[in-house]
């Protein structure tokens, strides 16, 4: 009788391994489908988002001291900028 239940309790184990070994698994693809899709429309969107010199505007000026955005000036996606002048924070937006 006892050697019956071990036996049992034993396979239920076994059992209950494997299934998380072939979940785990499952998920491990399931993590690597997700994060390529997320390269590729991050891949996407970057290569979308390239401007040319020639498109950029160059009369844009700093709210603080009026200085104009310099051709070496760095402007991020949302639109800030950092006065070459004056070091203080615009938006080319405002």
């Amino acid at each position: 009788m006892f050697s019956l239940f071990g036996i049992i309790f034993v396979l239920v184990f076994v059992t209950f391994a494997f299934q998380i070994f072939r979940t785990a698994g499952r998920i491990g693809q399931i993590q690597n489908r997700v994060f390529d899709q997320i390269e590729r429309e991050l891949d996407q969107a970057d290569s979308s988002s390239h401007h040319t010199d020639d498109s950029r505007p160059r009369n844009y000026e700093c709210d603080q001291c009026g200085a104009t955005l310099g051709d070496n000036a760095d402007v991020s996606p949302s639109g800030d900028f950092k006065c070459t002048y004056c070091g203080k924070w615009s938006n080319v937006h405002n």
